[in-house]
């Protein structure tokens, strides 16, 4: 689920994103995961209605990211998103940090240099080794 970023919860990680706001480690993963839960009503409702849900990133995305700064663990990071609707299949697409790099704008987000999408990238593979999950 991509940054929602019309909501107030949004607005404020916008501009943590972009550098225009510095906030604190748990307090960002906090807010992104508060901005999954927003979606949550909807989510359940078009699945209720039968409606197949194809999402951006997740829940996974912001524990891989988080999870890839010092001193966060996957436990902790995993805690927030506790109860979100679980997916019933996880599709990685697996781009290199050398060529997420060559991406038009790579660079302009807080978390766009290639020594930190390495993090993100082994923070996936431990989260792939959840086996009550369907990783593709």
């Amino acid at each position: 689920l991509p940054t929602e970023r019309t909501t107030e919860i949004g607005r404020l990680i916008s501009s943590y994103l972009v550098k225009e706001k510095n906030l604190e480690d748990h307090t960002v993963h906090l807010l992104f995961s508060a901005n999954r839960w927003e979606h949550v009503p909807l989510m359940k409702e078009k699945l209720h209605q039968g409606i197949t849900l194809v999402v951006d990133r997740y829940a996974f995305s912001g524990v891989a990211f988080t999870s890839a700064k010092e001193n966060f663990c996957l436990d902790w990071c995993r805690q927030p998103d506790v109860g979100l609707p679980k997916p019933d299949l996880i599709l990685f697409l697996q781009l290199s940090p050398e060529e997420a790099a060559e991406r038009g704008n790579f660079g302009s987000e807080r978390y766009e240099n290639s020594s930190f999408q390495e993090k993100v990238l082994q923070s996936f593979y431990h989260l792939m080794k959840d086996k009550t999950l369907n990783w593709k």
